[in-house]
């Protein structure tokens, strides 16, 4: 019922600048068989046109009505050509676009564009009829105006054409609502631009990035559509109770290879890794524990909004470098929260935990904590802790000179080798380290955890008590936990130590208790 002229065999210079390379244009003719009887033809046309009519309110089919009243005329003039006749046929649509814009889309302008400068190709002098429509295409690019709140494919936009909507691409309406400037940066995952909200000349972040086939769907609470991974996943720490150390998402757009989001904009800002530079690699604990407090508290944001983040480290944290305040950014390597172990790793190596590097499995919660200690470590001691699987394992690291013995704590209780003993972030923002004063210790010279000690671990994580008991099997003491002051004794084990003449069992401690024979 319609030819189809292909862009594809055109040169590419040829093919105008309206429409995405590889698309192509639909040339509607007249029932073009000859096999149809003219009558036939006739009376289809016309059915066509008085079904338009009877429509008239839906959208589009003033225009289809438009279409077929053409088609009825052509038809009548015998033009049953396809490519020859074309370009008159173009340039009845052309004028009857200038008389009539106000019923014409802007996909019919394009069409008829990119079809008249293709025809004329080569021809001499562009004709004056072809100006028009260019002009109102070009006029329409500014007249667009966006529905607040819109977001994504299908966005219907109202043009300044009265009783008049259509559907646009979700480029048309990202670049109706922002302008993209400078690279800030881009990667494996894609790229990030600085933009312009055009509304109120908001700073905005604009990330690009790209689709594959392996790209993840998921469905957030209280919503039914299907979600790009990090795009839920960003939606999900945007939502009310915000915090103001998690990058906000604004809104984002589907393209047909990419998607788009727009972010939060910190002003001036530079990555927490460039920072640690400008410091000579290291920070002052005073400054560490001002930092440190905000990554806590982005990690426990983003975990009680049900999002493992996966690869909290110095490159992922935006800082201002006037007021000090980060962001936690990039969630491309993150995940939904559960309860039970991960058996895929995604993140830095450097960061992974040596339950992973063991067994192939971790928890979120204390695979988070043990990032944090590699966080802490690389802030006051001015390099990452480990440079090696054997030494994730065996947590084989070096010290600071200097560095005091609440921070060493701190950052040994993060990096514990079981994961359930590790801190929860309640228990690493009460400790001890972030109220005292800067202290000095008196062992100045640099110290390998391989070269600490299991009793002076022990010591520094626990204090003990009165003697409980002894027997054959030993000694049990009571004690507590110098982060918290939980009490230990007996019962469900909570941590261990390997000692040079014996083992050391930190146990739950129930209280008041006595053994059944007494």
């Amino acid at each position: 019922m319609g030819g189809t002229y292909s862009m594809e065999r055109l040169a590419p210079e040829d093919r105008g600048n309206y429409l995405p390379e590889g698309e192509n244009i639909s040339f509607p003719g007249p029932l073009m068989s000859g096999k149809t009887q003219k009558e036939d033809v006739m009376h289809f046309i016309q059915r066509k046109s008085q079904e338009c009519l009877q429509h008239g309110e839906e959208p589009n089919q003033k225009e289809a009505y438009f279409f077929w009243n053409l088609m009825e005329l052509h038809y009548n003039q015998n033009v049953f050509g396809l490519f020859d006749q074309a370009f008159e046929y173009c340039k009845s649509i052309a004028t009857a676009i200038a008389s009539f814009s106000q019923e014409i889309s802007k996909k019919t302008t394009e069409l008829t564009i990119v079809l008249s400068e293709t025809l004329h190709q080569g021809k001499g002098i562009e004709p004056e009829w072809l100006q028009s429509p260019r002009q109102l295409y070009a006029d329409e690019e500014i007249m667009l105006k966006t529905p607040e709140g819109s977001l994504m494919t299908g966005v219907v936009i109202t043009l300044q054409h009265p009783h008049e909507e259509r559907h646009v691409t979700p480029w048309e309406v990202f670049k109706s609502q922002y302008t993209t400037g400078e690279l800030l940066g881009e990667g494996g995952y894609g790229s990030v631009r600085a933009g312009v909200r055009k509304a109120d000349g908001k700073q905005v972040a604009i990330k690009h990035v790209g689709k594959t086939m392996t790209d993840v769907f998921i469905t957030i609470p209280g919503e039914t559509h299907s979600l790009p991974l990090e795009v839920a996943l960003m939606e999900m720490v945007s939502k009310p109770s915000r915090c103001k150390n998690v990058l906000e998402l604004f809104e984002w757009f589907n393209m047909s290879d990419s998607y788009i989001l727009v972010l939060e904009r910190p002003s001036p800002c530079t990555d927490f890794r460039q920072f640690l530079n400008g410091h000579n690699c290291q920070l002052s604990e005073p400054l560490a524990k001002k930092i440190m407090r905000q990554v806590v508290q982005a990690a426990r944001h983003c975990n009680d909004h049900g999002v493992l983040h996966r690869d909290i480290k110095a490159e992922n944290i935006l800082i201002n470098t006037e007021t000090l305040e980060l962001k936690l950014i990039d969630f491309g390597c993150g995940y939904l929260l559960k309860d039970t172990p991960y058996k895929c790793f995604a993140g830095t190596w450097a960061y992974c935990p040596p339950e992973w590097l063991c067994e192939g499995l971790y928890l979120g919660v204390p695979a988070t904590i043990w990032s944090l200690g590699v966080v802490l470590f690389d802030m006051v001691c001015g390099h990452l802790p480990f440079s090696c699987e054997d030494d994730i394992i065996d947590r084989n690291m070096e010290f600071a000179p200097g560095l005091s013995r609440g921070c060493r704590d701190l950052i040994l209780w993060c990096l514990h080798r079981h994961p359930y003993v590790r801190p929860t972030f309640e228990e690493i923002l009460s400790h001890e380290w972030f109220d005292e004063p800067q202290k000095k210790v008196k062992d100045q010279s640099p110290l390998l955890e391989s070269q600490i000690t299991p009793w002076e671990v022990f010591e520094s994580l626990y204090t003990p008590g009165d003697m409980l008991g002894e027997g054959g099997y030993g000694t049990v003491c009571a004690g507590y936990r110098n982060a918290d002051g939980k009490q230990f004794g007996e019962t469900r084990s909570l941590d261990w130590f390997e000692m040079s003449n014996c083992y050391i069992s930190v146990l739950e401690r129930p209280r008041p208790c006595m053994d059944v024979q007494k």
